[in-house]
């Protein structure tokens, strides 16, 4: 990051295609800058529970009318907040699966580094149940393209050879961001460590030959994996408002 002035990152919008507050006039871009900015600084001094929609208008200079009418509830506020860079969930293509499955690692632990995310993220994801909207536009906007992305760094591995057992992408997904997240949040330990012996464990693991001699279906498990998460469609009765 440049020194100086920090500058608010890209944001995943939990409607992507809404731009307008109601039916009045448009959006201005910099009121929600302003307001997902004040949201990561104040998660970060507060922690989520604590964190108030009032203490983030007053923190952005804004009302909490204006607030309202764009997030309706604390829960859709911090997910923009804090929804990672695309670049971040990008699956590298690097042509082995070994610096692929380390940009993964690495990508991963960036994300989970964030003050913000930390600060967000068990909060958030409690409440999630209690939000549909949130729950659908994580999987749509983050777990889904994520799964497709994985589903691609098996099959092009299955194809150069590397790969030669069935793969379920969600599950090598599940297990860099799962552990990764463990170490992280709530072991705090040292991450660096555990991304070198990840990296090992599952390049090793994915390279080893199959024994059930079923190395053919590999590519074929894979796409199969990946369209095996089905999300309803978002209603738009929970978006009005925005």
């Amino acid at each position: 990051m440049a020194s100086g002035t920090a500058t608010a990152p890209p944001t995943v919008r939990l409607d992507p295609d809404e731009h307008r507050a109601g039916a009045g006039r448009p959006r201005d871009p910099k009121v929600d800058g302003a307001v997902l900015q004040a949201t990561r600084e104040l998660l970060v001094t507060l922690g989520y529970r604590r964190l108030a929609l009032d203490a983030v208008a007053r923190r952005a200079g804004v009302s909490r009318t204006t607030l309202r009418l764009r997030w309706k509830s604390k829960a859709e506020l911090v997910f923009d907040a804090v929804s990672p860079d695309p670049e971040v969930l990008r699956v590298p293509n690097t042509g082995s699966l070994e610096t692929d499955i380390r940009g993964c690692v690495d990508n991963t632990v960036t994300l989970f580094r964030s003050a913000p995310m930390r600060a967000a993220f068990q909060g958030l994801v409690d409440d999630v149940r209690n939000y549909p909207a949130v729950r659908v536009a994580l999987a749509e906007q983050i777990y889904l393209p994520s799964i497709e992305a994985f589903s691609g760094l098996v099959s092009r591995a299955v194809a150069r050879g590397e790969i030669q057992r069935p793969v379920d992408p969600g599950v090598l997904f599940d297990v860099i961001a799962g552990s990764l997240l463990y170490r992280l949040t709530v072991s705090g330990e040292d991450p660096a460590r555990l991304a070198d012996q990840l990296v090992g464990i599952l390049t090793a693991g994915l390279r080893c030959p199959d024994p059930a001699g079923t190395a053919g279906t590999a590519g074929t498990s894979a796409t199969r994996q990946a369209g095996a998460h089905p999300v309803r469609p978002r209603s738009t009765t929970t978006q009005k408002g925005r």
